[in-house]
């Protein structure tokens, strides 16, 4: 019997319950800088390269300095499985890639 309750307590306690207490509200972002457009302009250009054209708005009252802009390029067969980029570039307003 002892046996059994122990087996019952481990196999409920493998049991998920973090959804349970998971954030269900969205707070605001408290960062000075936000993307205008979640679907920037691609083109290729003549020589080859891959043009990425986005803007990046200032919400703050004063001066933001060093922001940082992140580019991931992913396949197309990536979708939504959080597959790895094919390549990424960090930089500032104009990235060379």
């Amino acid at each position: 019997m002892k046996h059994t309750l122990i087996v019952l307590t481990l196999l409920f306690l493998l049991l998920p319950f973090t959804s349970g207490y998971a954030q269900v509200a969205d707070t605001p972002s408290t960062l000075g800088v936000k993307l205008t457009s979640t679907a920037p302009f691609v083109y290729k250009d003549p020589e080859g390269y891959t043009i990425v054209l986005g803007e990046v708005e200032n919400t703050k009252s004063f001066p933001v300095n060093n922001v940082k802009i992140w580019a991931g390029f992913f396949s197309d067969k990536s979708g939504d499985s959080g597959e790895s980029p094919l390549e990424t570039a960090i930089g500032s307003s104009l990235l060379q890639i």
